[in-house]
């Protein structure tokens, strides 16, 4: 299963990441919203985990963006 990670903070997205890759999840780490959509978008992610509050664009905003454009990737 393959997961994307949206944290702008460096601690906590490896903390995340570094659990998630234990359990034997592949993960993508981005720092700001932006980047979580543009990657969300190429459809390759089995799950999102959104920051809410991330520089460029807000997990929230970037959630409804993936919506209205057609994602369905659970989050």
């Amino acid at each position: 299963m393959k997961l994307l990670i949206a944290e702008d903070e460096p601690a906590m997205s490896e903390a995340v990441a570094d659990i998630l890759t234990y359990h034997k999840y592949i993960v993508d780490v981005v720092d700001n919203g932006e980047d979580a959509l543009h990657y969300a978008m190429s459809g390759q992610n089995d799950g999102l985990i959104l920051d809410i509050m991330m520089p460029k664009m807000d997990g929230l905003t970037a959630l409804g963006e993936m919506r209205r454009r057609g994602l369905r990737t659970p989050a």
